[in-house]
C-alpha cells in the first residue's frame, strides 16, 4: 500500500496486523516517519531494501554523470544520497541485493542480508510468453540502460560496438533508456533503434527482439561493483 502522509499514522487500518514493515529504497521524510512509527507501534520491525548502493554521499565523485546535469539536478542527486542513508538509519535491519550492499550497511551499524536480486515466477512467465521477433538476417545488440547513472558504463564498450556496427550492416543495436548517444553514433544511426524508459515488464519484453545482451559496468568503483546479477 502507498501511504499518503495523513495516513501513515493510521497503519493500522490498511495493515491490521504487521510484523514487518518493508521500506523499499524510499528517501527518508515526514510520510516514511509516521509510517515507521506507526509500525512500531504495531510491534513490527522495519527492514530498509535496497538494490543499489545510492546511501553513501562519499561515493558522488564516482557518479560520472553528475557532471552533466544542471545545477538543481545535480543537488537533487546529492540530497537523495543523504536521505536514502537517513531512512536507512531508521530501519532495524537492511536488506541489499549484494554482499557489497550489506557490508556498507554493516559498515553504519546495521545488521544486514543479502536477498540476491532475480528473476521470479513473474519473470518467468512473462519469458515464457514472449515471442521470438528477432528478423532474419540481422543481429540484434541490445542495451537497457535504465536511469541516466549508466552513461559511463557505456562508454566502456562505445568505440569497439560502433566499430562493429561500421564494419557489419547486418547488426543492429536496440537501446532502452535514458542513455545519449554522443554525435559520432550519428554514422550507424539507420543501425540503432531506441526504446523510451519503460515499466519492467514492458522492459522483458524487448528481450524477444534481441540474440545479444550488453551489460557493461566500470571496473573498481564502489557503486558499480555493488551491482547485482541482474545487471
Amino acid at each position: 500500500t502507498t501511504l499518503l502522509p495523513g495516513e501513515a499514522a493510521e497503519l493500522h487500518r490498511h495493515c491490521g496486523a504487521l510484523r514487518t514493515l518493508v521500506v523499499f529504497r524510499a528517501p527518508h521524510g515526514p510520510a516514511l516517519e509516521d509510517a515507521i512509527r506507526a509500525a512500531r507501534r504495531l510491534g513490527a520491525e522495519v527492514v530498509f531494501d535496497v538494490d543499489d548502493l545510492t546511501f553513501d554521499p562519499a561515493l558522488a565523485p564516482e557518479i560520472k554523470a553528475l557532471a552533466t546535469m544542471a545545477a538543481g539536478e545535480r543537488e537533487a542527486t546529492l540530497t537523495g544520497l543523504r536521505l536514502y542513508r537517513e531512512s536507512l538509519l531508521l530501519a532495524d535491519a537492511v536488506t541489499g541485493s549484494t554482499a557489497a550492499i550489506a557490508d556498507a550497511a554493516r559498515a553504519l551499524g546495521r545488521p544486514a542480508h543479502v536477498v540476491p536480486n532475480t528473476h521470479g515466477p513473474f519473470e518467468r512467465l512473462l519469458a515464457a510468453r514472449t515471442v521470438d521477433a528477432r528478423p532474419a538476417g540481422t543481429v540484434t545488440l541490445g542495451y537497457f540502460s535504465g536511469t541516466w547513472t549508466h552513461g559511463a558504463d557505456f562508454a566502456r564498450m562505445g568505440p569497439p560496438l560502433l566499430a562493429a556496427l561500421r564494419r557489419h550492416g547486418h547488426l543492429r543495436l536496440l537501446v532502452a533508456g535514458t542513455l545519449h548517444l554522443p554525435p559520432e553514433w550519428d554514422a550507424v544511426a539507420a543501425q540503432v533503434e531506441r526504446a523510451p524508459l519503460l515499466p519492467h515488464p514492458l522492459m522483458l519484453a524487448l528481450h524477444g527482439r534481441v540474440d545479444v545482451a550488453l551489460a557493461p559496468l566500470e571496473h573498481g568503483l564502489r557503486f558499480c561493483e555493488a551491482k547485482s546479477e541482474l545487471k
